[in-house]
């Protein structure tokens, strides 16, 4: 299986080199805006929401990315070990964000909920999950104002 920990800088802070560091769109979904120790399972997530820099893998998270490839989802036993793993390793104050293939969603949620993880509403991508630029919320109220104010159709 494939885990990365990263741990997460502000957007406003520097790296020991002293280059500006940006923020990943998913740690703004932490209840804090930001995470400290970041851990990525599975190796389809797109660079542009991975967390940066990379790191150890032995630490607990508070934001913690599940995203399988089509493959990892085949291999016998991986989905169960990755739902696994990521309840262990999400601290109780974390985030576990999951960018499942579709076929699979409704497993991983299963295996999700039988581990005692609360299952939030899906995202939207926007302008899609390679250059997400914007992810909504598609419950009601955030998904009418983004496409009604935000991103309206012409």
């Amino acid at each position: 299986m494939v885990q990365h920990a990263t741990p997460t800088l502000n957007s406003a802070t520097a790296d020991e080199r002293g280059e500006t560091t940006r923020t990943s769109l998913l740690e703004l979904l932490h209840p804090d805006g930001n995470s400290n120790q970041s851990l990525v399972i599975g190796s389809n997530s797109p660079a542009v929401l991975l967390p940066v820099p990379r790191a150890q893998d032995d630490k607990y998270a508070d934001l913690v990315i599940l995203a399988p490839t089509v493959t990892e989802c085949r291999t016998s036993g991986w989905l169960e070990e990755a739902a696994q793993s990521l309840a262990q390793k999400l601290e109780t104050d974390g985030v576990a964000y999951v960018l499942a293939p579709p076929r699979w969603r409704s497993r991983v949620k299963s295996l999700l909920r039988r581990h005692g993880l609360a299952i939030g509403p899906p995202i939207l991508h926007l302008p899609n999950r390679a250059s997400s630029r914007y992810l909504v919320p598609l419950t009601a109220v955030p998904a009418q104002y983004a496409f009604s104010k935000l991103l309206p159709l012409p």
